[in-house]
């Protein structure tokens, strides 16, 4: 497969909004259909309340707003 500069190839790419809510048989289709990392883009607070499940696929996590200060108040 010939990759052009700057394009990522059709089915390169999988979106989900909540992989933690696949029963054992969507994990298997994720590694069936080749997904090999999912990058987790929960805060760390999420994860504290939704713990990741113990899968055959590599799982990184990468909050997309850092660390939330405990101490903010929204006005």
């Amino acid at each position: 497969m010939r990759l052009e500069q700057g394009h990522t190839p059709f089915g390169a790419l999988v979106r989900a909004d909540n992989v933690r809510l696949l029963t054992d048989d969507g994990w298997q289709s994720l590694a069936d259909h080749g997904v090999m990392r999912i990058v987790d883009l929960l805060g760390a607070e999420e994860r504290a309340e939704d713990p990741p499940r113990d899968v055959p696929i590599d799982v990184v996590h990468v909050s997309v707003f850092g660390e939330l200060d405990p101490d903010f108040v929204d006005e």
